[in-house]
């Protein structure tokens, strides 16, 4: 009989983070209260999966320097001013009762059980991303990877679709909820919806060219066909203008792209000189079916007139002045701690006396960056901006330098990469899609291929060396 083949370690936590890839989208967008606490234990056990996996393997993760140097920096601040507490929050007064912090002038959280919690969803965040980074160094992983994040977020996206359609009024399992009609898929507000979509819509539109590309079965090339028509039309049935708006200036980047950087192919591709005529097709298509299916109740969002149009009367405007007026100057430079805005803000408004901005409960700041330098501070400010900006940046980069070089695999991978954080980034200026859990995970996966995708020719005697004193090697090439 033969033996049982048991698979590398390393493989455990890979697919463990396949499956927090499904449940986040699909638990509720892990936006309820008890789902970002099972995110939360399921990203913490991720962690310290892939940590024991190395520690087994005796190996050390396939991250990149600077990114691993981000990603310690940014654990090392937190947990500080995580232990460092300056404060406690009453919400009787509401106020702060000022405690003694180990180090007074250094920063220090102003609630340390609401920072404890936030540092233990942004340290299995970390492991997520490491985790990733990792895998992308396997072809392999790379693959099943991509192909993860493409067809879970068809799935949310057909599902919302399906509701659009059918003229549902909440999601469809639930009863007694007021989801309003700012719903779609599992997600309750809209513009969350229309993140997570710009997040995966690049994963799908850079699958889809890449099978055109290939000798693949029709078959396969009419299913990733259909899927961008459905997912593209369906960031227009979504009614967030911000979102669309994203939505697109990512397809006209693509689209771009196609034109000037991926109309000649290396030689031994030459006889798909005109696959790019594939794309400009299929976002043809893609505007039609928008049409067909709901675009105009999206028209009708963006054509009807709205107090808050103006920069005077829109409250997200006055939330930005206060932050800026009121809070960071309250908080100084070093922040006030992960996930403490919500106790911070409300006694700016108190200070600036805006009664508008007062008669609504503002949890987040619906603008990360502002969000992110109330909380942490400058220093953290650098640190997250050097992660996320600092990888799409260097993604682009390797883009432009080589656009000619490599295999279209690498290339879609990393300008889906690129354009998902492309598309976050600016989400972010007007709402908090980086405050949301299942968005985090999937913007974390994104930066892990910005960070990683497209790094492989510098690692080539590196890896030669480490073959040949490691022969037990058993990760395969990328």
């Amino acid at each position: 009989m033969d033996r049982l083949v048991m698979p590398p370690v390393r493989d455990f936590p890979r697919w463990f983070l396949l499956g927090v890839l499904i449940c986040a989208p699909w638990a509720y967008g892990s936006t309820r209260p008890w789902t970002l606490d099972v995110l939360r234990i399921l990203l913490l056990v991720l962690a310290v999966v892939f940590v024991l996996s190395l520690v087994i393997d005796r190996r050390l993760p396939h991250v990149p320097r600077m990114a691993a140097g981000l990603v310690i920096g940014l654990l090392g601040l937190g947990w500080w001013m995580t232990f460092n507490a300056r404060a406690a929050f009453d919400p009787v007064g509401p106020q702060f009762h000022e405690i003694g912090a180990f180090v007074s002038w250094l920063p220090g959280a102003m609630d340390q059980k609401r920072s404890l919690s936030s540092m233990l969803l942004v340290t299995g965040m970390m492991g997520a991303f490491a985790t990733a980074a990792d895998m992308l160094g396997s072809a392999k992983w790379r693959n099943r990877l991509w192909l993860a994040v493409a067809l879970i977020g068809l799935s949310l996206v057909v599902f919302g679709v399906i509701q659009r359609v059918s003229g549902a009024k909440s999601i469809f399992w639930v009863w007694g909820d007021r989801t309003g009609s700012t719903f779609f898929a599992t997600f309750r507000y809209h513009a969350n919806a229309g993140a997570f979509m710009n997040l995966v819509i690049p994963f799908i539109l850079g699958r889809t060219l890449w099978v055109l590309r290939q000798d693949a079965g029709q078959i396969s090339k009419a299913f990733w066909c259909l899927a961008s028509f459905i997912a593209v039309a369906a960031a227009f049935m979504n009614i967030s203008r911000a979102a669309m708006a994203i939505t697109v200036a990512l397809l006209g980047v693509f689209a771009l792209w196609c034109v000037v950087f991926e109309r000649k192919g290396s030689p031994h591709e030459s006889r798909h000189r005109f696959w790019w005529l594939k794309g400009l097709g299929i976002l043809l298509a893609i505007a039609v079916l928008s049409c067909a299916f709901g675009l105009d109740q999206s028209l009708a969002k963006w054509l009807s007139p709205s107090r808050n149009d103006t920069l005077v009367s829109n409250l997200r405007y006055q939330v930005y002045d206060i932050i800026w007026q009121k809070t960071l100057p309250f908080v100084g430079w070093g922040g006030s701690g992960p996930g403490t805005f919500e106790m911070v803000f409300p006694l700016s408004i108190k200070e600036a006396g805006n009664d508008a901005v007062g008669r609504w409960y503002w949890v987040n700041a619906h603008q990360d960056y502002l969000q992110t330098l109330t909380e942490w501070g400058v220093p953290g400010g650098i640190l997250w901006g050097g992660l996320i900006l600092g990888g799409l940046g260097g993604g682009i980069w390797r883009l432009l330098k080589r656009r000619s070089q490599g295999r279209s695999e690498t290339r879609y991978l990393l300008l889906a990469g690129c354009l998902a954080l492309m598309g976050v980034s600016l989400h972010a200026l007007v709402d908090f899609p980086l405050q949301i859990g299942s968005l985090q995970l999937y913007t974390a996966m994104a930066c892990a291929v910005a960070w990683t995708v497209g790094n492989e020719d510098g690692d080539i005697s590196i890896r030669r060396k480490r073959r040949r004193a490691m022969p037990q090697e058993r990760e395969e090439p990328a």
